[in-house]
């Protein structure tokens, strides 16, 4: 049988970090949206504005969208990996009471 072994302070700090990497890219993205609607409208209003306009609107939003929709999903993984982290904490802990246990148990009960 193959050994298990996970490694669960290596699980918590991947979470972290992938917790740190979620925090600064959510930054950014607000930092560059700001800077993008600082600029307004600058395709101007004429008929080669309107259709720039018409067809930049539905894109940007999109790629906002999917851009957030990534970030979240770092957030939730960076959680999981601290969840599982704990996960297997404690059922390592449990495992090893209720092994103990039954050490004590059968020792308690040795024949001489």
């Amino acid at each position: 049988m193959a050994d298990f072994n996970v490694d669960t302070a290596q699980l918590n700090s991947a979470g972290g970090g992938l917790g740190e990497v979620a925090k600064k890219l959510r930054s950014h993205l607000s930092n560059f949206q700001q800077e993008l609607n600082g600029f307004g409208q600058p395709w101007g209003n004429d008929s080669m504005g309107r259709t720039i306009g018409q067809v930049y609107t539905p894109v940007h939003g999109f790629a906002m969208k999917w851009f957030e929709k990534n970030i979240a999903d770092l957030e939730k993984n960076s959680t999981g990996l601290v969840k599982t982290a704990a996960t297997y904490d404690k059922a390592d802990q449990e495992s090893t009471a209720k092994i103990q246990s039954v050490v004590n148990a059968l020792e308690g009960t040795a024949v001489v």
